[in-house]
């Protein structure tokens, strides 16, 4: 079957063929899974990007941060800077809304 086939096709495309790391966006990781997920940058300006300025696009922002967050089988990683360049950075606001103790 023609759908089954394409289904197939796609599925596979995303498997790597070796041990190896996969650098993905979190737009393109969408449906895929990992072991180890490690989402850097969280900071503010990044996630939320800094043009979401509705609630409606934090909002989605903050989908995009739970699809990334679900893509993680067993280990998940979250990390942001306190410095970029020539200025401090603020982690992102959605790191506080995470469960208490998930943090280290």
């Amino acid at each position: 079957d023609f759908a089954l086939e394409l289904a197939d096709r796609a599925h596979s495309q995303h498997e790597p063929t070796t041990e190896a790391v996969t650098l993905s966006t979190i737009h393109a990781a969408k449906g895929l899974e990992w072991p180890m997920v490690f989402i850097v940058g969280l900071n503010e300006g990044y996630l939320p990007i800094t043009y979401a300025k509705t609630d409606a696009a934090i909002q989605e922002e903050k989908r995009l941060l739970y699809v990334g967050i679900t893509r993680a089988m067993r280990d998940l990683r979250l990390s942001f800077a306190t410095f970029d360049a020539s200025r401090e950075r603020s982690p992102s606001r959605f790191i506080a809304v995470l469960q208490p103790g998930l943090a280290k």
